[in-house]
């Protein structure tokens, strides 16, 4: 035992002090990750210091919405029934989640701030299918006032997906014209002038 921490003191000796404390940050890091407790929200900071806008902007991705798409019924915290035909015309941001998700929580914070920005003009949708008093416990904690529904139905197949997040934005024509998988930074400038030249078009009839 005595050899190990003459080895680890005469390797410190010949780094830097830079180098000891990046060493530092490494080991702790990779410890709180280890750590159940702390596991989630070191991941998501971790996460959200290198989410980046999503590379694809304004390209459709030729699905469209159909009647029975419309007809996908979920509920709103309270428990009122609701159904997607209920924002038919209007652009919609939906966005499956979970609390327990870290690329979802870390992405929260910028899906906040675009809903503050155009919550009046888009109609979001955080969709996740955990119960109610989780959702509103971690709204509250963290001061998210963007709506929450929970799906107690299958989604459509055009919605289906095996990860999250996963972020949809639909044109009030209900043609798909944004599928990110992964957490992105979502109030971006170009985010943002993608849902002003959305919010702007006639809605067209068949």
């Amino acid at each position: 035992m005595k050899n190990i921490f003459e080895r680890i003191k005469n390797y410190y000796k010949k780094r830097s002090r830079w180098a000891v404390f990046f060493d530092v940050v490494f080991y702790t890091l990779i410890l709180l990750l280890i750590i159940p407790a702390t596991r989630k929200h070191v991941g998501s900071f971790i996460i959200k210091s290198t989410l980046r806008a999503p590379l694809s902007i304004n390209a459709s991705s030729g699905e469209r919405l159909g009647p029975s798409d419309y007809r996908w019924p979920f509920q709103t915290l309270d428990g009122t029934a609701f159904y997607l035909e209920q924002v038919r015309d209007r652009v919609v941001f939906l966005n499956f989640w979970a609390t327990w998700c870290p690329p979802c929580i870390a992405e929260m914070p910028s899906i906040e701030r675009l809903y503050e920005a155009f919550g009046d003009r888009v109609e979001f949708i955080m969709m996740t299918n955990e119960t109610a008093d989780v959702v509103r416990a971690f709204m509250d904690k963290n001061g998210y006032t963007f709506p929450v529904y929970i799906q107690n139905y299958q989604a459509p197949e055009i919605f289906e997906t095996n990860s999250i997040p996963t972020t949809y934005i639909v044109d009030k024509t209900g043609n798909i014209r944004m599928k990110k998988k992964g957490a992105a930074k979502w109030d971006s400038g170009k985010i943002k002038e993608l849902l002003e030249v959305l919010v702007a078009e006639p809605v067209q009839s068949d």
